[in-house]
């Protein structure tokens, strides 16, 4: 196995294969490889390399610094491979041979609890944020101007005064990518005042 992921940038060492040769103190013969540049990786979601033996893999996108958008690859397999990749999209390449392509960005999906509430009511309100339905950490939400981030568990919540009677839409929003839900603020329902 020899994947490269471009996503955190770098350099790649440039090697070159050698062979040898001799007779002292025995006869042998020589394989090393020898480090005769490096290339410059740019910065990009992107995998490239070889699978052998391999019929199924997962990669951690932090580790692999793959963002949530959508992944470009150039992978050779010696049969079918399925990729994982933590944040829940999934790679099938079928068959042998070279595997070029793009692996579409996550879907993010945001709920909001409550949806509907009176206004000027001061509230708690829970978001929950997936991508390709797994949860989502270190997502940005925002409702009314106010703003938090999820937690490991892709929660988060905010405490906050609707002013008027209306529909807000809460947004959430990491690596570029966005999902809405509307909270509807109502008018209270006020009793009839008796002045008789």
């Amino acid at each position: 196995m020899d994947l490269t992921t471009y996503g955190c940038g770098g350099s790649l060492a440039e090697t070159e294969m050698r062979r040898g040769a001799g007779l002292d103190p025995v006869p042998y013969e020589s394989e090393s490889k020898v480090v005769t540049g490096e290339r410059r990786l740019p910065r990009e979601n992107r995998l490239e390399g070889t699978l052998s033996n391999v019929s199924s893999l997962t990669i951690d996108t932090t580790e692999a610094c793959l963002s949530l958008r959508s992944v470009a690859y150039d992978i050779t397999t010696d049969r079918s491979v399925s990729i994982t990749l933590s944040d829940g999209r999934t790679l099938e390449l079928s068959g042998a041979g070279r595997h070029q392509g793009t692996l579409p960005a996550a879907r993010l999906r945001l709920r909001v609890s409550p949806r509907r509430v009176p206004a000027g009511t001061r509230t708690r309100f829970a978001f929950r944020v997936t991508a390709e339905g797994r949860p989502l950490s270190g997502a940005t939400v925002r409702l009314a101007g106010a703003r938090t981030r999820t937690n490991a568990r892709g929660r988060a919540r905010l405490r906050l005064r609707l002013r008027r009677a209306r529909a807000y839409t809460a947004r959430a929003s990491k690596d570029g990518l966005g999902a809405r839900a509307r909270v509807r603020a109502v008018a209270s329902q006020r009793a009839p005042r008796f002045t008789g």
